[in-house]
């Protein structure tokens, strides 16, 4: 799970190339990612397609975002864990 944070932070994280390998690199292994405000800027930068259904939430409001994102996190946890049986 990636939670990316708007405001200064989010200007920070997507110049870091290392940010941006991680964000890649945990969307490519289907890891839910959340974007908050304009951290979006990160998923723009890492090429991250933004599309609900992959697990990409991008919200203005934090709040939103937050409720979003725990839904998908357990949507994903529970289809692994019936996989399992």
């Amino acid at each position: 799970m990636v939670a990316i944070p708007g405001g200064t932070s989010a200007k920070a994280l997507a110049a870091s190339r290392v940010a941006l390998e991680f964000a890649a690199e945990a969307w490519k292994h289907g890891k839910p990612i959340l974007a908050s405000g304009n951290g979006k800027i990160v998923l723009e930068n890492s090429n991250i397609v933004t599309d609900p259904t992959m697990g990409v939430i991008v919200e203005d409001n934090a709040e939103n975002g937050a409720t979003a994102f725990v839904r998908e996190c357990t949507n994903i946890y529970f289809q692994d864990v019936f996989s399992l049986h």
